[in-house]
C-alpha cells in the first residue's frame, strides 16, 4: 500500500510557482542554445547565390566547441578562374568589401547626414536578388546605395553626394536605389577591387546553370577547390556572408547554458526550500505514517511523488512562458552584442523536453533530500517531536558550512596577491561558496546571536520584542532558512552589479595609468585611422613619436593530451616606439623590442602557458592568419590592453588603424592645432587630448557582462518569489500559535508587532550578512587591483537592493499574517 496525503493549497502554489518561472527561464536558455546550434542568418546581399566559397571562419579544437574568427577569412583571388572551370557554373563573382562613408553634399563624416558601411563590386545578377530604381554604376564616379542609405542621406538616383571610401575621399553620383538593407554602397567591380586588399576577395559567390542540382554543383567545387575553404549553399549562406554574426553563435550557447545551468541551481533550492516547509508542516502526519508501519522509503517516494505532480502541470505553463520569453531575451543579448538579432530562432520540442527532465530530476532529488531527515527519524521520536523545532542545525551541518565560510574568504583575498582576471573570479565566485555555508551555519548564527541579544536586552526588550527573538531562536532552522534565502538574494545581485562596475574600474585605472601620449588621433566616422593619415601626423610640427593601436582578438592554439585546444583573449596591436606613449607595467623583457614579429603577453597569461622571454607564441590571427612571434616582454596591466600586446607589423598591411597616440619630441611638445592642420586632407579625423585610449579591447568593457547583469535582475525577481512563497506557507503554518497568544490576551496589533519584529530581525541579518559575503569579496578585489579600499560600485545600489528584498520580505510575511489574525477573529 502506497500511503497518501491531501495536498495543501499554499504548499502546491509555493512549488508550482518555483518549477514554473525556473521551466520559462530554462526553455528560454534552451531555445537560444539550439538557435546557436541549428539556426543559421538570412542571406542579404548574396540571396541570389546558389553557393558561395568562404574562408574558415573558426578554429577547431576537440571536445568543445570550435572558437570562431569575427573578421573576415579572405580567399585568395585565383581561386576565382578555378571556380568557374568546375561544370556546372554559370556565373562566378569574387566578391570584395571596403569602408565606405558616405554624406550628403557639403557634409561631414559623422554627421546626421552621412552613413558608414561596406562598399562592394555592383553586379546585380548574381549578388543581389532584390529590385532597384535607376541603372548600375557605370563610370568611377557612380554609386548605387541602399534604401536606408538614400533615406538617411535624403538623396535620391541623379543626386551628388560626398564619399570617403577607404580613407580616400572622393565625389560620387548616385545612379540606383536598391531595395536591400543596411548601409552598403556599390561601386563598379574595378574600383571596388582597386579600394580592396591586393590579392584576395572575400569570399567566391556563384551562381549553377539552368538545371544544375546545387547540392551535387557543391561537391564538385570542394573537389576541384580542397584545402582550407568553406562551400555553402541555402541557408548557410547567410553565415558565410556575415561572419561577425555568424561568430556570436557560439558565445550564445555558452551564455544560454550557463544561465540555464544557474537556472537549474535556483530551481533546486527553491523547491528543496518549499518541500521543506510542506514536511515541516506536515511532520505530525508523516509522523503518524511512520508510526503505523510506512517505509522511510515510502514517505521520501510519497512526498516526491507529490511535489512532481505539481511540477508536471507547472512545467507545461512554464514551457509556453519560456518559448514567449526568448524572443525579448534575444533581444537583450542582441543589444549588448552578444548575438545578431537577425538570428531567427530555432523553434522545436527539444528546449521544454530538455527542461522537463532537468527540472523533474531536480525537483526529485530536492523533494527526496528535503524529506530525508523526517523519514529516517525512528516513529517515535518522529511523532514526539512534530512540535518541536532543532535548535540549530546540527554539530556536522555547522562545521561543514563554517569551512565553506573560511574557504570562500581565503578566495577573497587571491587578488591582494595576483593582478589578473583570473584572481577577480575567484574573489567573485568564492561568493557562491560563502552562501552555502551561510545557509548550513544559519540555525547556529540565528541561535548564537539571538541568545546573546536576549541577554543583553534583558528586561528592558519590549513584550512583543523578547516574543520575536525567543521565537527566532526557538526555530533557528526556520529563521536560518529564511534568513539565507534573503542573505542569497542580496549577495547574487550585489556581486554580479560589482563585478561589473569593478572590471570597468580596474580597465579605466589601467589605461588611465599606462598612457603617456599627450593627443589622440581617432577616426570613427570613416572606420579608422589610414596609413596616409598616420603619416601626416608623423611629419606634423613637435611629433616626435606616433603609435598607431589596433584593438582586436586572437586565438591561442596548443596541443592538451595530443589534442588541439584553442582559446581566444582580447588582443591590442602597437606599433614601434608602444614604450613612449605606454607604461604597460613591464615585468620581464622589454618592450622597445615590440617591433617586426613579436609579442608580449600579460604575465599571468604567459606564466599559466610556460611561456618565457625568447620563446614563440602561436596564434591564429582575427582574419584566420597563423603566426609565431617572438615573446620579447611580460606585463601586468591586462585589464586595460587585453591579454596579448602584437606588433602591428605581425598584423600586415593594414588599411586603418583604431587610435594613434601621439607624444612631442623631446624638445617641444605635440601640437594639436598642428596635427588637426597637417590631417585636414583626410576627413572624418579627430585629435583630443591624450587622457584616454579609445576602442581598447581590455577586460573592462565587455558588453555580455552588462546583459548578464540585466539577467541577475531577473533572476533576483524569481528568487524573490520564491522567497514569499516560502514565506507565505510558513506564516500559515503558525495559525495555531497565533491562537495560543490570542487566548491568553494578546491582541491582533500585539501580535502583529511581534511578527514585524521578527521579520525586521531576519531583514537585517540577512542585510548584514549579504552585504558581508559579495562586499567583503568586492573591498579585497578593489584594494588588490584598483589600490583603493572600497568596493567600487554605487553604495544606493546596494541599499536600494537590500530595501527590495526586505520590502518583499516584509509584505510576504504581514500580508498572510493579517489574513490568518482576520480569520481567528471571525472563529472566536
Amino acid at each position: 500500500m502506497i500511503p497518501t496525503l491531501k495536498a495543501r493549497l499554499g504548499e502546491v502554489v509555493a512549488i508550482f510557482c518555483a518549477v514554473a518561472v525556473g521551466a520559462a527561464l530554462v526553455t528560454a536558455c534552451a531555445v537560444l542554445a539550439e538557435t546557436g546550434f541549428r539556426s543559421h542568418l538570412p542571406a542579404s546581399r548574396l540571396a541570389g547565390a546558389d553557393v558561395v566559397v568562404s574562408g574558415v571562419q573558426h578554429v577547431a579544437q576537440d571536445e568543445d566547441l570550435d572558437v570562431p574568427l569575427p573578421d573576415r577569412v579572405p580567399v585568395d583571388e585565383r581561386l576565382v578562374d578555378r571556380v568557374r572551370a568546375v561544370p556546372g557554373v554559370a556565373e562566378a563573382t569574387g566578391d570584395v568589401s571596403f569602408t565606405a562613408a558616405l554624406m550628403a553634399a557639403g557634409q561631414e563624416p559623422g554627421s546626421a547626414r552621412s552613413s558608414l558601411g561596406e562598399g562592394h563590386p555592383w553586379s546585380p545578377n548574381l549578388l543581389l536578388d532584390s529590385h532597384f530604381r535607376g541603372h548600375a554604376p557605370q563610370g568611377d564616379n557612380d554609386v548605387a546605395v541602399t534604401e536606408s542609405t538614400a533615406e538617411r542621406l535624403g538623396v535620391r538616383p541623379g543626386d551628388r553626394i560626398d564619399a570617403v571610401l577607404a580613407g580616400r575621399r572622393t565625389s560620387l553620383t548616385i545612379t540606383a536605389v536598391v531595395a536591400a538593407p543596411g548601409g552598403d554602397a556599390y561601386v563598379t567591380p574595378s574600383i571596388a577591387h582597386r579600394l580592396a586588399r591586393p590579392g584576395v576577395v572575400d569570399l567566391i559567390a556563384l551562381r549553377a546553370t539552368p538545371g544544375t542540382d546545387v547540392a551535387q554543383l557543391a561537391t564538385r567545387v570542394r573537389q576541384a577547390l580542397g584545402g582550407d575553404l568553406t562551400v555553402s549553399t541555402g541557408d548557410r549562406i547567410g553565415d558565410a556572408e556575415n561572419p561577425a554574426g555568424a561568430a556570436g553563435r557560439g558565445e550564445m550557447v555558452t551564455f544560454a547554458m550557463s544561465l540555464g545551468g544557474v537556472v537549474v541551481l535556483l530551481v533546486a533550492f527553491l523547491v528543496a526550500g518549499a518541500v521543506s516547509i510542506s514536511v515541516t508542516n506536515r511532520s505530525r502526519e508523516l509522523a503518524l505514517l511512520r508510526a503505523v508501519g510506512a517505509t522511510p522509503r515510502q514517505v521520501r517516494s510519497m512526498v516526491a511523488r507529490q511535489a512532481t505532480r505539481v511540477a508536471i502541470g507547472a512545467l507545461l505553463v512554464g514551457a509556453a512562458g519560456g518559448y514567449a520569453l526568448s524572443v525579448p531575451l534575444q533581444g537583450v543579448l542582441g543589444s549588448s552584442g552578444l548575438m545578431s538579432t537577425e538570428l531567427p530562432l530555432a523553434w522545436s520540442p527539444f528546449p521544454v523536453l530538455a527542461a522537463g527532465a532537468l527540472l523533474l530530476i531536480t525537483t526529485q532529488v530536492a523533494s527526496r533530500a528535503a524529506s530525508r531527515g523526517v523519514s529516517r527519524r525512528p516513529a517515535t521520536e518522529a511523532v514526539r517531536d512534530t512540535q518541536i523545532e532543532p535548535s540549530a542545525g546540527g554539530r556536522w551541518r555547522t562545521r561543514v558550512g563554517l569551512g565553506l565560510l573560511a574557504i570562500s574568504g581565503g578566495a577573497a583575498v587571491v587578488p591582494l596577491i595576483a593582478h589578473s582576471e583570473a584572481a577577480l573570479i575567484s574573489a567573485a565566485s568564492g561568493t557562491l561558496l560563502a552562501i552555502v555555508g551561510l545557509s548550513l551555519v544559519g540555525p547556529a548564527l540565528v541561535t548564537w546571536t539571538g541568545s546573546r541579544l536576549r541577554r543583553r536586552l534583558g528586561s528592558s526588550a519590549s513584550p512583543s520584542g523578547w516574543l520575536a527573538l525567543s521565537n527566532t531562536t526557538a526555530y533557528a532552522v526556520r529563521t536560518g532558512g529564511a534568513l539565507s534565502v534573503l542573505a542569497l538574494a542580496i549577495a547574487l545581485t550585489v556581486t554580479q552589479l560589482y563585478t561589473q562596475t569593478t572590471l570597468s574600474a580596474v580597465s579605466s585605472r589601467d589605461v588611465a595609468a599606462a598612457n603617456h601620449a599627450s593627443l589622440t588621433v581617432t577616426a570613427g566616422p570613416v572606420g579608422g585611422v589610414t596609413p596616409e593619415a598616420l603619416a601626416d601626423v608623423r611629419r606634423s610640427p613637435g611629433v616626435g613619436f606616433a603609435v598607431p593601436l589596433v584593438s582586436s582578438s586572437v586565438v591561442w592554439t596548443s596541443l592538451e593530451d595530443g589534442s588541439p585546444k584553442a582559446e581566444a583573449y582580447p588582443m591590442t596591436a602597437l606599433g614601434h616606439d608602444a614604450e613612449k606613449v605606454l607604461d604597460l607595467d613591464v615585468s620581464d623583457g622589454n618592450l622597445h623590442n615590440l617591433r617586426g614579429d613579436t609579442v608580449a603577453l600579460d604575465s599571468s597569461t604567459a606564466w599559466s602557458h610556460g611561456i618565457d622571454i625568447g620563446e614563440r607564441v602561436t596564434l591564429v590571427l582575427a582574419d584566420g592568419t597563423r603566426v609565431r612571434p617572438l615573446l620579447v616582454a611580460t606585463y601586468r596591466r591586462s585589464f586595460g590592453f587585453g591579454k596579448v600586446v602584437l606588433s602591428t607589423d605581425v598584423l600586415g598591411e593594414r588599411r586603418s588603424y583604431d587610435t594613434v597616440l601621439v607624444a612631442g619630441s623631446s624638445d617641444r611638445p605635440a601640437d594639436a592645432t598642428a596635427v588637426r592642420h597637417s590631417l585636414a586632407a583626410h576627413p572624418g579625423t579627430m585629435v583630443d587630448p591624450g587622457a584616454g585610449v579609445p576602442g581598447l579591447s581590455g577586460s573592462g568593457e565587455d558588453p555580455g557582462r552588462w546583459a548578464s547583469l540585466l539577467v541577475t535582475l531577473t533572476l533576483l525577481g524569481y528568487v524573490l518569489l520564491g522567497v514569499a512563497n516560502r514565506l507565505v506557507a510558513t506564516t500559515g503554518r503558525r495559525r495555531s500559535e497565533w491562537a495560543t497568544l490570542r487566548a491568553i490576551g494578546a491582541t491582533p496589533a500585539q501580535v502583529l508587532s511581534m511578527v514585524r519584529a521578527e521579520v525586521g530581525l531576519v531583514c537585517f541579518g540577512a542585510a548584514a550578512a549579504g552585504a558581508l559575503i559579495s562586499l567583503g569579496p568586492m573591498t579585497m578585489i578593489s584594494a588588490g587591483l584598483v589600490h583603493q579600499p572600497w568596493p567600487q560600485g554605487p553604495f544606493w545600489a546596494v541599499v536600494l537592493i537590500c530595501a527590495g528584498v526586505g520590502g518583499s520580505a516584509y509584505a510576504a510575511t504581514l500580508l498572510p499574517a493579517r489574513r490568518v489574525l482576520r480569520s481567528l477573529e471571525a472563529t472566536q
